[in-house]
């Protein structure tokens, strides 16, 4: 879906980074794959792009590292609007989330099957994510992945909940592409 409302900018993405933008959609929200999200003692799934970077950078690194910063970087902004970049750091300075990954029964054999790589060993998560999203030059090409990849994010979650975001009302209006998406499914 973002591929398909913003062909031009993953395309941008995908000569700067050296990596498909369909990686960063991929890996955006892999870190609810978390025994703590999927066994329902963390019921929201508050910080999982933390988990998502940090798995994302880990298993992408061998595909080179620029790409796999850039994807990185991509995948642990995608909530930044929220302002949860501080509160998830506090909670795993604090330990109050788990610093290593731990993934839930299938979620390797998924992560295989899905994107074609091998689930990595994370044991700190927030030094990795924060780690991969150090560097400055793809940190500015990450920024061109985000928008395809939190409009499409959006627009799931607004067919989940039935209501769409004012951001995406607003983007209707100006994008006939993404008003397609927002009718109510029958």
């Amino acid at each position: 879906m973002g591929r398909e409302l913003f062909f031009h900018e993953a395309e941008l993405f995908e000569r700067r980074a050296g990596l498909p933008w369909e990686l960063v959609a991929y890996f955006h929200d892999v870190g609810k794959g978390h025994v703590v999200y999927q066994s329902g003692v963390v019921g929201n799934y508050m910080c999982h792009e933390v988990y998502s970077a940090a798995i994302a950078y880990m298993a992408l690194r061998e595909l080179g590292e620029f790409g796999a910063r850039a994807v990185a970087t991509a995948v642990l902004l995608h909530h930044h609007a929220m302002e949860r970049v501080e509160m998830c750091a506090y909670l795993f300075r604090h330990l109050v989330l788990s610093p290593r990954f731990e993934p839930a029964e299938g979620f390797d054999e998924l992560l295989e099957e899905l994107v074609g790589v091998r689930a990595p060993v994370v044991s700190n998560a927030w030094d990795t994510a924060v780690y991969a999203a150090s560097d400055p030059k793809a940190y500015a090409v990450a920024q061109i992945a985000l928008g395809p990849l939190v409009v499409a994010d959006n627009i799931v979650a607004s067919r989940r909940g039935g209501k769409p975001h004012r951001l995406l009302l607003e983007l209707a209006r100006e994008l006939p592409a993404v008003a397609k998406y927002l009718m109510p499914k029958h």
